[in-house]
């Protein structure tokens, strides 16, 4: 077209009327709509992997903020994380003789001090009849703390420990999602739907996500020392980590140890997952 107003000398500011510019004006245009439209749903798909996951964080968040009882959340906590616990150091697969048990209450004894004995277990074939007896020694260790500390007192550290580490875990977790999503288009490279890939790996990162703060919490709920200050009339409770070590020291342990060392605790996680996340 524009050879053509070229060679017939047409003024530019003269209107081109034919009915095929017309025609490949909407062609073009219908092209565009449609492309910004697949964009537009396809931010809509990765905001909806967010979505679900901000509702269950936000759920617990609000159960807390409102003044519900945190009593059935951190029971439902303990169990789960025992039963993890338990089932990442030994299975079915492996005959009852093969069990690691020292490992295993190695990893029991980071989140509670247990009451269950290798000879406990030895007597155990199957691996959901060790996740009972770990689960129940688990809650009745609950009520003993509810009667050492009192029912209000261990509302109170209930309350602050869910928020302090949910909080935590849940900024760390919207960091690594945007990294992931700021790289994963390259993922279209390797003949991969990147939008899948996103879907697949979050799911993954949310889950670990969560199971660490729910190990955390329960750590730290058992964990911690109710003490005395002269200077306070009420009872002030001191935190303390699986080693003993109370969350006041861990100023000078965070300007010693890297987000991404091994945790000095001896857990194995990385410092950021472990007392780095209260800290």
């Amino acid at each position: 077209v524009q050879s053509i107003m070229t060679r017939l000398k047409i003024p530019a500011d003269v209107p081109i009327e034919a009915k095929m510019v017309s025609n490949s004006i909407e062609r073009a245009q219908r092209q565009v709509e449609g492309q910004n439209f697949e964009i537009r749903k396809n931010v809509l798909k990765y905001d909806e992997v967010m979505n679900t996951q901000r509702k269950v964080i936000y759920r617990w968040r609000s159960e807390v903020l409102q003044g519900g009882d945190t009593d059935e959340l951190v029971r439902e906590w303990i169990s789960e994380a025992v039963t993890l616990a338990v089932e990442t150091t030994i299975s079915n697969e492996v005959g009852p003789e093969d069990w690691s048990l020292d490992e295993l209450l190695r990893r029991i004894a980071v989140l509670y001090d247990t009451g269950v004995t290798a000879d406990d277990i030895r007597g155990l074939k199957d691996v959901d009849d060790v996740v009972e007896s770990f689960v129940e020694d688990a809650q009745k260790a609950y009520d003993r703390r509810a009667v050492e500390f009192g029912e209000d007192l261990l509302r109170r550290l209930e309350h602050t420990v869910v928020l302090s580490i949910v909080d935590t875990k849940w900024r760390e977790h919207l960091a690594e999602m945007d990294y992931l999503r700021s790289g994963i288009g390259l993922r279209a490279m390797g003949q991969r739907d990147p939008l899948t890939e996103y879907q697949r790996e979050g799911f993954d990162m949310f889950s670990d996500m969560v199971d660490s703060l729910k190990e955390d919490s329960v750590r730290y709920i058992f964990r911690a020392q109710m003490v005395e200050q002269q200077s306070r009339p009420d009872p002030v409770v001191r935190l303390q980590g699986t080693g003993g070590a109370a969350l006041k020291r861990q100023a000078s342990v965070r300007d010693k140890t890297g987000r991404n060392d091994p945790c000095p605790c001896g857990s194995g996680k990385k410092y950021k997952r472990c007392h780095g996340a209260a800290a």
